[in-house]
């Protein structure tokens, strides 16, 4: 038993040291860490985060979505799209993921797409495009740009949206109404504290856009830092 809790709290580790950073540095809040595959959603009171502590605790809580800016399967989050001709439904297959939509939105620049493009082909805009008019079972010869793009448009709202309940959740769950941001997925998380009201903190702007992709490796040598020092003094 000993041995399972210790590596819950192992697999805890990374937003763990995120929250206790953020829980010193900016107190009382939800921390969103929205990356490439998932969302942390972490409830912090009194300096402490009070989340779940394994996957499968938080997912039940609404604190860990499974929903990120660049792999997540355009067919986990949409049933249909809208096109010229009506509502679509889409494909069950990985033809393509959400980096797509966010580099034809141009919320991402192309080297950000830093994960393997589901049809193992370029990650240039018609390359993308290609991808989510696949998901329509179409190519570029039997749908228009303006309808890829609208498909694009429509990945972003629903991948708002779904990000704005599990806020919503764990902010009635915990009394919060201000959020702290962090993650590639900055621009989705501001959209949704926009929706709900919240104010929303950036952890790019406070501490720089290169440090909010990788926040969990520097909260972790920012706190082990700190204790060094702090060990040092004594």
């Amino acid at each position: 038993m000993k041995i399972q809790e210790d590596l819950r709290k192992l697999a805890a580790a990374n937003w763990a040291a995120s929250a206790n950073l953020i829980g010193t540095e900016i107190g009382d809040c939800i921390f969103v860490d929205m990356g490439s595959t998932t969302s942390d959603i972490i409830p912090i009171r009194n300096g402490k985060h009070v989340a779940g502590i394994s996957d499968f605790s938080r997912l039940v809580r609404s604190e860990l979505v499974y929903s990120g800016v660049l792999r997540t399967n355009l067919a986990y989050l949409l049933e249909k799209v809208n096109v010229a001709d009506g509502d679509c439904h889409i494909a069950s297959e990985l033809f393509s993921t959400t980096a797509d939509a966010y580099l034809l939105l141009e919320d991402i620049p192309e080297e950000l797409y830093t994960c393997e493009t589901a049809d193992g082909a370029g990650k240039s805009k018609i390359d993308a495009m290609r991808r989510l008019a696949r998901v329509v079972c179409a190519d570029l010869t039997e749908i228009s740009a303006d309808e890829i793009y609208h498909i694009a448009q429509q990945v972003k709202e629903r991948q708002v949206s779904i990000l704005s309940q599990a806020i919503s959740v764990v902010a009635e769950k915990n009394g919060l109404d201000r959020i702290a941001s962090a993650g590639l997925g900055e621009f989705l998380i501001k959209e949704a504290a926009e929706r709900l009201g919240f104010e929303c903190i950036s952890v790019a702007s406070r501490w720089g856009a290169d440090v909010s992709k990788v926040f969990p490796a520097y909260a972790a040598a920012k706190i082990m830092e700190d204790e060094a020092n702090a060990s040092g003094k004594e």
